[in-house]
């Protein structure tokens, strides 16, 4: 859902997707605690993970051997560890996740992000506060937090920015493993 230049104009995929998952650590306050994805004593299902994965094709078309290379697989699986399986608020964050992607390119971003939220009518108040105020504090951080949101939109940013469904696999295992250790 990132949108990029033309190929000329285009950063290096890791470096893209370095950016919109360091929005996860960065504004993890945007949300209310009920979108919390994976409460402190809940866990991850890395079934449900490993099986959307797997729906995605063995070879990506766009695969990016620099993705890979330039962002670890350790890096990746907080965002991981922390996205939700909720597919009832993929029509939501989609509408969030055009809202700040088109906001990056208006000069004044933070006013276009508080006007176009306000069309949302499943957003609260409060949530539009806390993403008015993660715009105003990095719109491209805030972009990659909400894109970090739920799994299946996480999953198919990483494979539209280059990842490979057996990376996607790895970032899985790596997760599993960290869950089960102490």
């Amino acid at each position: 859902m990132h949108r990029h230049g033309s190929n000329g104009n285009r950063r290096p995929s890791a470096a893209i997707a370095t950016e919109m998952l360091r929005g996860l650590v960065a504004v993890s306050f945007v949300f209310m605690p009920s979108w919390s994805a994976a409460e402190e004593g809940n866990r991850q299902c890395w079934d449900c993970l490993k099986q959307l994965a797997m729906e995605f094709p063995e070879k990506n078309p766009q695969e990016d051997p620099f993705f890979e290379d330039g962002l670890s697989v350790a890096s990746t699986v907080g965002a991981f560890t922390k996205c939700s399986l909720d597919d009832a608020e993929i029509p939501t964050l989609q509408k969030i996740i055009s809202v700040f992607s088109d906001a990056l390119v208006e000069k004044d971003g933070v006013a276009y992000v508080r006007e176009r939220l306000t069309a949302i009518p499943t957003l609260s108040d409060e949530e539009r506060a806390k993403l008015v105020d993660g715009a105003r504090q990095d719109l491209s951080t805030t972009l990659g937090f909400i894109t970090n949101r739920n799994c299946h939109i996480l999953f198919q940013s990483q494979f539209d920015t280059g990842a490979s469904r057996s990376w996607l696999l790895q970032v899985i295992q790596a997760g599993r493993a960290m869950q089960i250790s102490p």
